[in-house]
């Protein structure tokens, strides 16, 4: 995998945790 691709995948599940966490 890229690094382009690890960094997007961190940002998707860190948005989901900040969406869980504000719902």
């Amino acid at each position: 995998m890229s690094s382009a691709a690890i960094n997007r995948s961190l940002a998707s599940l860190r948005t989901v945790c900040v969406i869980s966490l504000f719902t």
